[in-house]
């Protein structure tokens, strides 16, 4: 992968291993040498870093995988496109999982990676996706075989993310009980747009009221300096990469602004903690809130609608309750944890079966 950070593939990954420790060994082979993410892989995960070759061509990863002999190479997305040409070329089964796309991709995939999927991608043992979307993309866009195309939703561990109120975190930051709270926990990536989310909160001028953007990125020091100017000093708080499980409770809602996503864990995450949320409508964030009747969902770039459900929700406690009750049950009831790792579990062994 291009990176491995706390963002939502690799923290899928990590649970992945974490849940199947003992079981494989795992080199990881992030081509930015960013790697903060293996930090929270549980004892008993056998890994270690693979150096990335200098020259990360397609003939320098397969150089790369002949020397490490894997029984399988797992790659993710357009930035780690290489490292599943060096696969192919050194005859190692690949599986590759489609999680999304970066900003510059928002409107839709960029024609010359298009070909480069549909001519690389059938060779691959299997290409797995998160989302309808891009279920939808792999067989109507890249036109891969339905039996190549498997999409495992993701998963939330139901017992960790929990609802609750968390206080104690409230006067640790200052925040008093009765401050409407709106936070959300991502990657600082442009994608995120989390500069419109800042401008739709200056907007919205709750009264007594804080957002938190938890996550570090490349667009820290600008989303910081875009709050000051915006007058918004000492109501947002950006508390860089937290355990979320806690923070979330501190939530009275879950907000995300992102131009593109696909099935993002932050949003199961804050479901399963029994939050209400307001998102953008991408990827699969619509059919995931199933909430027509609520300001859950809005349109990526639109200011006004957006200002106008933050409003909603901050004046509206019990509706903010029922939708955080109905968030929490769906998430138990079609997102667990068990579930996606059994699917994974059952993917791998079948790439290894086939080798």
């Amino acid at each position: 992968m291009w990176g491995f950070e706390t963002g939502g593939a690799e923290m899928r990954l990590v649970r992945l291993a974490n849940a199947m420790r003992g079981r494989f060994r795992h080199w990881i082979a992030p081509i930015s040498g960013r790697s903060s993410a293996t930090a929270l892989f549980e004892p008993g995960v056998d890994w270690e870093l693979a150096e990335v070759p200098r020259r990360a061509t397609p003939l320098g990863f397969a150089r790369l995988i002949r020397r490490l002999r894997p029984a399988l190479v797992q790659t993710y997305n357009w930035g780690a496109f290489d490292a599943a040409v060096g696969a192919v070329l050194a005859r190692v089964p690949l599986l590759h999982t489609e999680d999304g796309f970066g900003a510059d991709e928002a409107a839709g995939p960029k024609a010359r990676r298009v070909w480069a999927r549909r001519l690389v991608l059938p060779f691959a043992a299997r290409v797995a996706v998160p989302s309808v979307t891009l279920e939808r993309l792999a067989l109507d866009v890249y036109r891969l075989p339905r039996s190549k195309v498997l999409r495992i939703p993701n998963g939330v561990d139901c017992s960790r993310f929990r609802p609750g109120e968390n206080m104690a975190l409230r006067r640790e930051l200052g925040i008093a009980e009765d401050e409407f709270v709106a936070g959300t926990v991502g990657h600082l990536r442009p994608e995120k747009n989390y500069g419109f989310l800042l401008r739709a909160f200056a907007e919205a001028a709750i009264p007594s009221s804080r957002l938190v953007i938890a996550g570090e990125g490349p667009e820290r020091a600008r989303l910081r300096a875009l709050a000051r100017e915006l007058g918004l000093e000492g109501r947002v708080l950006f508390p860089g990469v937290v355990d979320p499980a806690p923070w979330y409770r501190m939530f009275d809602l879950f907000v995300m602004s992102s131009l593109t996503e696909q099935m993002p864990l932050a949003l199961l995450e804050a479901m399963a903690s029994g939050l209400p949320a307001l998102c953008t409508d991408a990827g699969d964030t619509s059919g995931m809130l199933a909430s027509p009747d609520l300001p859950a969902i809005v349109p990526p770039g639109d200011l006004e609608s957006y200002v106008r459900a933050l409003r909603q929700w901050a004046s509206e406690r019990e509706l903010r309750r029922a939708a955080g009750a109905r968030n929490r049950e769906r998430a138990v009831r079609e997102y667990s944890m068990a579930a996606m790792v059994e699917r994974w579990r059952a993917l791998y062994d079948e790439c290894l079966s086939g080798r």
